[in-house]
């Protein structure tokens, strides 16, 4: 099945983009980097702008020596007001900040700021619009959203977490030869069996990341109250306050649970509650499961009522509540009945007596994301009898929308809204959704990319982050349809100028894992001035268990592979965005065979409805797709080139290889996770054996391009070096380019490695796909 894209509208388009613009330009901060916000009146919005920096952090290290997420490097902080004007920034230039948060009365700004040198508080008058430090105290900035800082409801004191006076280090610290003493750097493996050891290290992993001192910090006059030190059992991570202000919850340092009688796999918080005066803290739940989406590993495990002291959270499929008066009651269960609700959604509706959740099926998380639920429900707080609402089946992955942090956006009262994904053409669709009568009614779908921010007080006006194949990333206000109704952001005006072609869609039927067949949704992006029928060369994308094409909904398509697609289309190439299903993640497979029976048929179909030329298309991928692009190439001599970047090409190698600061900590991502052996090499030798592009590299006859960062710590560079060795005494066409000082993500790279990756990368195609 072909479905023709409509091309959106857009203002004359003039030219082409340069790699050095497109690893340069200034763009919206993604859900991820940034927590857009309104405030509470609905005034404004407030939101991060990214611009690269020309050089990147050697090795591309997660968090700087000064304590600043390099996530945060080249973050601005501003916002627009909804009733028009220009955008303010706010925050000191040459600096990075980022985390932004309304005060109370929506005329303050806090946020995090690294211009004196290390992340501490900062805050900014809209009145006078002017920015300030408030405190010298170091700010623990974390690597997700939810860090951001807490305004108490008199907008007097802020809480944020401040870093530990220590930080812990894995292993003994190597001497300098200078000192006189050896050098060596000493591991230790641990008694417990099998793979506890590797539990131990990410525990202490992940408390070096997240643990901190909880601390109240004064806006007036920069003093510090220390609510719960980073030392407290359990450790500390992030917090929020209650809306009368008389109480802080926070949630532990989410640490694995080695026990045997763990329920179940994953990453486990408690939830604690003490007052803002100071005083013991209180457990409210234990062990509840960490959410598996970021940016959500904070966010998404409970939520306050708006109006009162009530805390709601989802443990081990089961909806619980407290409330607090003097103290905290004893938490109870609504909707008894229900024992099988995702940890997302969990919202009020507008008028705040019944609660938005989903359903699933029990499935478990996997290591990149929650389940999704199959039905919503509501719960009223009442005690009512719920309402079960099956959202269409011809749509996937329902989220519904909120208005704020806690509250569902309702456009019509008693009707929320639920986005959705069609999975045959990969465009979002927004439903309208009746929660007494369970009426479902369709009000927009679009090929686009809909973020969605948040709606005013009266939620009239949703608030959204929106790009298509031809607008880039800004801020708009949508109607209650959600149809876009005015622009609040131009974040780069250069990027108009940019001329592009069209966009379609096929599906293909694929065989299974299992032995089923799926459809997978292929996304062709055309150069400006081509057709279906052209039959053009060009490159594949793909990512395993991924869906690529979505990115066809992004400006430009997005960066498959860490690469902007437009110097692609430049130089006359088709892209071709694909969905490569495969068998799930934690679940033994044959990642290689799997890989190349989705792959080759939607190189076929692509073929044989004339948008390519059969015999000059590449196939590409990054990280694990890195590693797909040279598993399949060994398994299928479809492709004439192949590019592939960053990946893992020896899994026995990669399995038990030491990396910085850690020991064994890959075991999971290979027994339980994306590498899909399901055991450790010596009880599965013949299964990491088989699906390794090295050991299998007698079978590739295709020409490859190996791109690498020499200081990547995910995926090492020795086994690029290995699989060039390897087709370089097979006598194979095989190019390895190792670029120093760079870590795993090339779009992260300093700019002129970028830029000279990308041209390597179209020069080894335009010699190899020339025809």
């Amino acid at each position: 099945m072909t479905v023709p894209r409509e091309s959106s509208t857009a203002a004359e388009v003039t030219g082409s983009m340069s790699p050095e613009v497109a690893f340069g330009r200034p763009e919206l901060a993604t859900a991820g980097e940034g927590r857009f916000s309104l405030d509470r009146l609905g005034r404004r919005v407030v939101f991060q702008v990214h611009t690269p920096p020309e050089t990147a952090p050697a090795g591309q290290p997660r968090f700087l020596p000064s304590g600043t997420p390099a996530c945060a490097v080249g973050q601005m902080v501003h916002y627009v007001d909804l009733d028009g004007g220009g955008t303010v920034q706010v925050g000191p230039d040459g600096a990075n900040s980022w985390h932004p948060s309304w005060s109370p009365d929506g005329q303050t700004v806090a946020f995090y700021s690294d211009a004196g040198g290390s992340p501490n508080l900062w805050v900014h008058d809209v009145a006078s619009g002017t920015s300030r430090l408030v405190s010298k105290v170091g700010v623990k900035a974390k690597l997700w959203v939810g860090d951001e800082p807490q305004w108490v409801p008199d907008g007097s004191e802020v809480l944020v977490p401040v870093a530990p006076d220590e930080e812990g280090t894995d292993g003994e610290e190597a001497a300098s030869p200078a000192e006189g003493r050896p050098t060596a750097r000493v591991y230790r493996s641990r008694d417990e069996p099998d793979d506890t050891g590797s539990i131990v290290e990410l525990n202490e992993h992940y408390l070096r990341e997240n643990n901190a001192t909880i601390a109240a910090i004064n806006i007036a006059d920069g003093s510090v109250r220390v609510l719960v030190a980073a030392d407290a059992t359990p450790r500390p991570s992030a917090a929020q306050v209650s809306p009368s202000g008389r109480w802080v919850s926070y949630l532990s340092v989410a640490l694995q649970d080695q026990s045997e009688d763990a329920p179940t796999s994953g990453c486990f918080h408690d939830l604690l509650l003490m007052s803002t005066a100071g005083g013991h803290a209180a457990v409210v739940a234990s062990h509840i499961a960490q959410s598996e989406s970021p940016p959500g590993y904070y966010l998404d495990t409970y939520i306050w009522h708006p109006t009162r002291d009530q805390l709601f959270w989802i443990d081990q499929g089961r909806l619980w509540t407290v409330e607090i008066d003097d103290k905290p009651g004893q938490p109870r269960r609504l909707a008894p009945s229900l024992d099988t609700l995702t940890v997302t959604p969990l919202l009020l509706t507008r008028t705040c007596t019944s609660l938005i959740i989903g359903i699933g099926k029990g499935e478990q998380a996997t290591t990149d994301h929650n389940p999704v639920p199959h039905q919503l429900g509501v719960v009223p707080l009442d005690g009512s009898p719920h309402t079960v609402i099956a959202p269409p089946t011809d749509l996937a992955d329902p989220y519904v929308v909120r208005q704020s942090h806690a509250v569902a956006w309702e456009p019509q009262p008693g009707a929320i809204a639920v986005q959705m994904r069609n999975p045959s053409t990969t465009e979002p669709v927004l439903l309208r959704v009746d929660t007494t009568t369970a009426t479902i009614t369709r009000s927009w779908q679009g090929p686009a990319k809909l973020d969605t921010v948040g709606a005013t007080p009266d939620h009239r006006s949703l608030v959204a982050a929106y790009e298509d194949f031809r607008h880039p990333r800004d801020l708009w206000i949508l109607d209650s349809e959600g149809h876009r109704e005015r622009q609040l952001t131009t974040v780069n005006p250069l990027l108009s100028g940019v001329r592009l072609g069209e966009v379609d869609t096929f599906q293909t039927r694929v065989p299974q894992h299992d032995g089923t067949f799926a459809d997978a949704t292929t996304a062709v992006l055309l150069p400006a001035g081509v057709r279906r029928g052209d039959h053009l060369p060009a490159i594949m994308f793909c990512y395993p268990g991924g869906r690529v094409s979505h990115r066809s909904n992004q400006f430009g398509g997005g960066m498959p592979s860490c690469l902007p697609l437009t110097p692609f289309f430049d130089r006359g190439y088709a892209v071709l965005l694909a969905e490569a299903p495969i068998g799930p993640d934690g679940q033994a497979g044959n990642p290689r065979a799997e890989l190349a029976a989705v792959l080759v048929p939607q190189l076929y179909h692509a073929a044989e409805l004339g948008y390519i030329d059969l015999e000059r298309v590449a196939l590409s991928g990054h990280s694990y797709g890195g590693y797909g692009t040279a598993a399949t190439i060994s398994a299928t001599n479809a492709f004439a080139a192949a590019v592939a970047l960053q990946g893992m090409y020896d899994l026995t190698s990669s399995y038990s290889r030491l990396t910085t600061g850690t020991t064994t900590s890959m075991y999971w991502y290979f027994e339980t996770g994306q590498a899909r052996m399901g055991a450790h090499p010596w009880k599965a030798p013949q299964r990491y054996h088989d699906n390794s592009p090295y050991h299998q590299a007698d079978r590739i006859q295709t020409p490859l391009l190996l791109i690498h960062g020499a200081d990547d710590d995910m995926c090492h560079v020795d086994d690029a070096g290995m699989l060039y060795n390897a087709l370089k005494r097979l006598g194979q066409d095989v190019e390895l380019a190792i670029y120093d000082g760079e870590g795993h993500v090339p779009y992260e790279w300093s700019r002129v490695n970028a830029v000279d990756a990308l041209h390597r990368v179209l020069d080894f195609l335009d010699r190899h796909l020339s025809g």
